[in-house]
This record gives structure tokens, sequence and C-alpha cells, in this order.
């Protein structure tokens, strides 16, 4: 996912942010597997024990299906792509800025119809089956929900250091995904690059 990603932010700073054709709404939709995916992957990866992999298989689970209940939206494309990795992006911007980053409808819109084009016109998303779509939906939702959720907690206690480690965590993201924050501009209709 890393390569795919930084791949993006390179296709994405070369094109001048000028959209394809196909920015339809559905264009990063897929169909789910049955099940989810990201939730145990993520856990055999980062966890030590069982004990260790089924606690964090069900905290994954339980933020995926935060993330699935308050984000319904009556007409919003459902298992949508450009959708979640923009939320996972914007709740990074609003981390990293300390909350002082929260973008407009408008902006949040902007962001959503930009991704969806360059992420249809990156080759690799070509290729991607539904189950791989599927994997990074979850991802981004669980980043995105551990994110936001972890940040308000942390502020609540008034812990700085864990808010600075969730702060750097959200830089990294953003800038994993469309390259260094200094060279991004937040513009009316989303981002552009300076």
């Amino acid at each position: 996912m890393r390569m795919a990603n930084s791949m993006l932010a390179r296709n994405v700073r070369r094109s001048g942010l000028a959209l394809p054709r196909n920015d339809s709404t559905t264009a990063t939709v897929f169909t789910p597997a049955s099940g989810t995916i990201a939730p145990q992957k993520l856990a055999a990866r980062y966890g030590k024990t069982a004990q260790d992999r089924q606690a964090l298989t069900d905290i994954g689970g339980r933020l995926l299906q935060l993330y699935e209940n308050s984000h319904k939206q009556p007409g919003a494309p459902k298992n949508d792509l450009a959708n979640v990795l923009a939320f996972s992006l914007k709740t990074s911007y609003l981390v990293y800025s300390d909350g002082k980053g929260r973008l407009t409808e408008e902006q949040s819109d902007g962001v959503v119809k930009i991704l969806r084009a360059f992420i249809v016109a990156h080759p690799p998303y070509e290729r991607m089956s539904d189950r791989d779509k599927q994997e990074a939906y979850e991802t981004f939702a669980i980043l995105g929900t551990f994110t936001s959720v972890a940040y308000d907690e942390a502020r609540k206690r008034n812990d700085t250091r864990l808010m600075a480690g969730l702060r750097s965590m959200a830089q990294n993201h953003i800038e994993e995904i469309l390259g260094p924050l200094n060279s991004i501009v937040m513009t009316k209709d989303g981002f552009a690059y300076r």
C-alpha cells in the first residue's frame, strides 16, 4: 500500500490536478467480500500473542463499525474508497492542525472529487480486486477513526505527549499519500499543490 500511495502522490503532483474524465461518484465503489478483512490482518501484523491478536481484531472491528455507523449519508455511495480515504486524510489534517484544520463542506466535497479522480486514474487501482479495495477501505476507516477517537481522548485528559505523537502520526499519513504538507495548500475546492 505504501508504494501505491507514494505513486499516487507523485501522479497527483505531476498532473497539476487536472481531473480525469471519469469522476463518477460510483467509480471508486466496490462490492465487498463477506466478512471483514483489515481488523484480522492488522491484528496478525501487530499482535504478539493470541490474546493480543484477538483484542486488536475486536478493537479494529469496533472502530470500523463506528466509522460505518457515523458515515451513513442518504444518497451517498456505500463502500466508496474515495470517501473513506478523504475521511482518513481530513481526520489526519484536523489532528495535525490541533483542531484548527476543519474543512468546509465545499472543501470536503472537493477533496473527495480530487481523490476519486486520481484513484481511478492510478494504474494499480485498475488491477485491484474488490477484496483488495475492501481491505484498503477498512484500513483507512480504522486509521481515521482511531486517530479521531484517540486524539479526542488525549485532549480530554490533556495528555500533551500522546497528542504530539498523534499529530506526528497524522502528518506521516497525509505525507505518505499526498506528499509533503508544505507543498499542499487548502483551497475552496479542496486542495492544490504549490
